[in-house]
């Protein structure tokens, strides 16, 4: 999402908040967005939850509500789209056919791949336009049936995990060594923009990684910093994260 069109959604979502008559539910929502909405959210002390229609979605939606309105009583248009399969789905072939008929991102959340099926997590208002419209996938005909969301089933992450020492904590010598890197090489994709810290573009190289950070760059995978232990007999810094697979 553009700067510019996320600083629009992020004004109109607290314009919303402050205005707010009945509950009001916003378009699925990166992880960038909904950290930069939260401490808005609670500074205006509105009633408010993310929802993604499964556990740890990364893509989700917020849902604000008066007062006046029971917790209980907030319905959340969330579904997914389940398909039964019998060959590999690419998540960014399933994510660029379903974009192809015409829906928009924002009405997508995540795609979740099991072993032999996948769900498409959406708004549950173009349930029937996909089903009606997304009947191929990678050459193979499909055919899809709507869950709502206490149906959607989770699916594990798959993560890789790798045992590695740096240098330091820095984040250019982390992902140097994390990712196979030079030092330079690692310090260039800092600057560029390419590398994200919890789901935020940074452009500092000597900005500390501490455990359960999520680092992604650029046509290199994301990976999230389970352990960051002592220091070897050489003085580098051990480190355990896991990739996402």
């Amino acid at each position: 999402m553009k700067t510019e069109d996320n600083k629009y959604l992020i004004e109109t979502i607290i314009h919303h908040a402050r205005n707010l008559y009945q509950p009001y539910y916003s378009p699925f929502l990166d992880r960038k967005t909904q950290n930069e909405l939260m401490p808005l959210l609670n500074r205006e002390a509105v009633n408010y939850r993310f929802e993604g229609g499964a556990p740890d979605t990364e893509r989700r939606m917020v849902i604000l509500w008066p007062d006046y309105v029971e917790d209980d009583e907030v319905v959340c248009p969330i579904g997914a789209i389940y398909v039964p399969v019998r060959f590999n789905p690419e998540h960014r072939k399933i994510l660029g056919t379903v974009l192809s008929t015409g829906i928009k991102r924002e009405n997508i959340g995540d795609i979740l791949i099991g072993d032999d099926f996948f769900e498409i997590i959406l708004l549950d208002r173009m349930s029937d336009y996909v089903l009606n419209n997304f009947t191929n996938l990678q050459g193979q005909t499909i055919s899809g049936k709507w869950l709502d969301m206490t149906e959607i089933i989770p699916v594990e992450k798959k993560m890789q995990t790798v045992l590695q020492t740096a240098a330091s904590e820095r984040l250019d010598a982390v992902i140097g060594s994390l990712y196979h890197l030079s030092r330079s090489e690692a310090s260039s994709k800092i600057s560029r923009g390419d590398v994200n810290l919890n789901y935020t573009p940074v452009s500092k190289t000597d900005m500390h990684v501490k455990s359960g950070d999520i680092i992604s760059v650029k046509r290199h995978g994301k990976l999230r910093i389970d352990s960051i232990g002592e220091k070897t007999k050489k003085g580098r810094i051990r480190i355990e994260a896991s990739f996402y697979v």
